[in-house]
């Protein structure tokens, strides 16, 4: 059974926003200013929502 178009869709968008979101803490983690504990906190806890949304994407994909 192929999975609906729409799900694909909603499925590669969710994929795509991953690597979006991945790709901007790079960004942020090259940014001098961006090293005091506040920033590691907020970046420990993108990294922990990125991993689980990547988890959850291997779940779905067909």
């Amino acid at each position: 059974m192929k999975p609906a178009p729409q799900r694909l869709d909603d499925l590669a968008h969710a994929h795509w926003r991953v690597k979006f979101l991945k790709n901007l803490l790079e960004v942020h983690r090259s940014i001098p200013k961006r090293s005091g504990n506040d920033w590691l906190l907020q970046e420990a806890d993108y990294v922990q929502r990125i991993v689980q949304a990547e988890r959850e994407i291997a779940l779905k994909s067909p």
